[in-house]
């Protein structure tokens, strides 16, 4: 058996410049709008391409996450009345 890879979501924050992490956070921005045009682009996924990129200094996984779902909510927006239908809500009728 083939001992596992070190998960990159675990590791810890590093310290970085003003202008690193504005990357990170321009990246993740960045992810999320791609990943609306695709069934397949994960943030899981994103995340390891943007650290496959950057080396050793990255923006940690909490921050880049939280940067890239504010970006993904931010673009998609559903009505309650539509949300409750796609829910299978009994309120109202389609």
């Amino acid at each position: 058996m083939t001992p596992r890879k070190p998960d990159i979501l675990a590791d810890p924050p590093v310290e970085l410049t003003r202008e690193q992490k504005q990357r990170g956070l321009t990246s993740a921005r960045r992810a999320a709008r791609e990943a609306q045009q695709s069934l397949t682009l994960t943030k899981k996924k994103q995340y390891r391409r943007y650290r496959a990129i950057v080396g050793d200094a990255y923006l940690d996984w909490p921050r880049w996450k939280a940067a890239y779902l504010r970006e993904y909510n931010r673009r998609i927006r559903l009505e309650p009345a539509s949300m409750s239908h796609y829910l299978g809500s009994s309120m109202g009728s389609p």
